[in-house]
């Protein structure tokens, strides 16, 4: 067939015709049966390449397998071989701390014995020094027995005249009324029990301990004492003044006593030591005591009144007043009182002090006397009854002259103490009691 009768041959006929031809000249061919669907291309053999590829490969991994564990090896070589380290380092450091500790001891040692044969040099110096003046205290000690004794015979020869007991009793009647009169206007009128707190109501009862009756705590006694709620100011007022005027000045004959310490201001130390002397000579002999102790008060008292202005009595008098006036009107401010301007503030110490001052000169003219003056406070009675010799109702109970409606009545606080005195100015009969002052106590209705 030609190519002018393929050219005009109807497509179809030639595309059948074109499909078994053959790609060169146009010879025509025909595939094997059943390879029509098969890759015409044959699979690709392995070359050699890539086998030794696989081979190098396969000494690579175990050449890293061998590496691998032979870094195995050596981190647990390495991991033994630092604990070691660590365990010789530790040594050496131990054995290093030893030695610094060692050569510390040594130094230390070294130090301290100086020191301590410093010390001992001082303490034999400090002893010398120590009989030297033991020695100039003995001597002084003599010098004031001589001149003690000597005084004594002048005030033996020396007029003193005793107070009768009326006086006595008329001037404790006016301190007693002054301590009312100081109560009464500086109490804080307008504070009501409730405003008591319990830091107040502690404070007042350490303050009253002693005064305190039937075992009772502050805040109880102040709700028995309801009835009378807006006095009860005044009555702890004037129960903590009187406690300070008779306790510690009236019933102390050597309260003003002082002595001047290192700093240049007044300790009470000397006064205290007097009074330990004073009982220790009482157990010993009572009548020589009381002589002793009021010639050594007659001998003060005339020291002061030969120059009143400039004496140091008069000096540790007026700081042991202030002093204790300081104190109380601390605890009184925080507590019954309040606080005032300071105008008025001034001149309610004055007064305060003034008080204190009236009571330590009567305290020292009783105690010059050989009668042995007492302050009792009740602690054995409990009960109050009208005819009691040494006790009052306080006058708020308005009881009458006989009126015994509160008798048998518990007794609920000792707002003044008693005053009592033993003896007479002769130095006798020391069983005998007289009573200078009646005690005044607040009951229960």
């Amino acid at each position: 067939m030609n190519d002018r009768q393929s050219a005009s041959m109807p497509n179809k006929k030639r595309k059948k015709m074109d499909s078994g031809r053959s790609p060169v000249n146009g010879a025509e061919f025909r595939l094997p049966q059943g390879s029509r669907n098969r890759n015409p291309l044959p699979a690709e053999r392995p070359s050699t390449a890539t086998a030794d590829n696989a081979q190098q490969a396969s000494e690579l991994r175990k050449e890293v397998a061998e590496l691998q564990h032979q870094l195995q090896l050596r981190t647990r070589l390495l991991g033994k071989e630092r604990e070691e380290f660590q365990n010789n380092l530790r040594k050496i450091y131990q054995g290093f701390y030893v030695v610094i500790c060692k050569e510390r001891q040594e130094r230390d040692t070294t130090n301290w014995t100086r020191k301590i044969a410093g010390l001992e040099v001082t303490i034999e110096d400090m002893t010398k020094e120590m009989q030297g003046l033991k020695i100039e205290l003995a001597t002084q000690r003599e010098q004031i027995r001589v001149a003690q004794e000597n005084a004594f015979k002048r005030l033996e020869e020396a007029q003193w005249t005793p107070l009768e007991d009326s006086d006595v009793r008329a001037q404790l009647k006016g301190l007693e009324s002054a301590i009312r009169v100081w109560a009464r206007d500086y109490s804080n009128r307008n504070l009501f029990t409730e405003q008591l707190s319990s830091v107040v109501l502690e404070t007042l009862g350490a303050e009253l301990q002693g005064q305190l009756h039937g075992g009772r705590q502050m805040i109880d006694t102040v709700r028995a004492m309801s009835k009378s709620a807006d006095k009860i100011p005044f009555i702890l007022t004037q129960s903590i003044l009187s406690v300070y005027v008779f306790r510690y000045l009236v019933a102390d004959p050597f309260h003003f006593v002082q002595e001047m310490g290192l700093n240049g201001e007044w300790t009470g130390t000397l006064g205290v030591e007097l009074n330990g002397l004073y009982g220790e000579l009482q157990n010993v002999d009572r009548p020589h005591a009381h002589w002793w102790r009021c010639q050594t008060l007659r001998l003060l008292d005339g020291l002061e009144a030969k120059n009143h202005a400039e004496s140091n009595i008069s000096a540790m008098r007026k700081w042991t007043c202030e002093h204790i006036a300081q104190i109380l009107l601390n605890t009184l401010t925080s507590s019954t009182c309040g606080s005032l301007p300071m105008d008025e503030a001034a001149r309610r110490h004055d007064k305060l002090v003034s008080l204190l001052m009236t009571a330590s000169a009567l305290s020292t003219r009783l105690w010059t006397q050989r009668t042995d003056v007492r302050c009792t406070f009740f602690h054995n009675k409990e009960q109050f009854y009208v005819k009691s010799p040494d006790m009052l109702a306080h006058r708020l109970h308005k009881l009458n002259v006989g009126d015994t409606r509160l008798d048998c009545h518990d007794l609920l606080l000792t707002v003044q103490p008693a005053i009592t005195a033993h003896g007479n100015s002769d130095g006798d009969n020391y069983h005998e009691e007289k009573v200078w002052l009646k005690g005044i106590v607040f009951i229960e209705e």
